[in-house]
């Protein structure tokens, strides 16, 4: 048996932060939050809190919409919510299209994972551009 015993190194829990699933129950996971909880017939968590967790708490860089919700990256107006992971991977869910995206990879190495969210932006906001 191996024990860790180095200390942590993160000083709070993040909302995925450890989540290790294939693309399909990501999605599943991603979808839940679209469904204010729900995955099918079954209540995951209240309604209250999904709104709470998917509401700016910490504004980011002195912006007005856009920080950080309860383990999200929260932009408003509208409503987009994601969060990355650790080896480059991401996903991101914009409510009022009800669309969500599950990025996965090994490779948290150079920019495909920019140039990928911002391809997604642009389909997703063509007026922006």
């Amino acid at each position: 048996m191996t024990v860790n015993n180095n200390p942590q190194s993160w000083k709070f829990l993040s909302g995925a932060l450890g989540l290790w699933m294939p693309a399909n129950d990501y999605a599943v996971f991603m979808q839940m939050w679209l469904n204010k909880g729900k995955y099918g017939n079954l209540e995951l968590l209240k309604e209250s809190t999904v709104k709470e967790a998917l509401k700016i708490h910490v504004n980011a860089y002195d912006e007005k919409h856009f920080g950080h919700g309860f383990g999200w990256f929260i932009e408003e107006n509208p409503l987009v919510f994601r969060y990355g992971g650790s080896t480059g991977s991401f996903a991101k869910a914009y409510l009022s299209k009800n669309s969500i995206m599950v990025y996965l990879t090994h490779c948290s190495g150079g920019t495909h994972k920019s140039r990928f969210e911002d391809e997604l932006d642009r389909i997703w906001f063509p007026n922006a551009f």
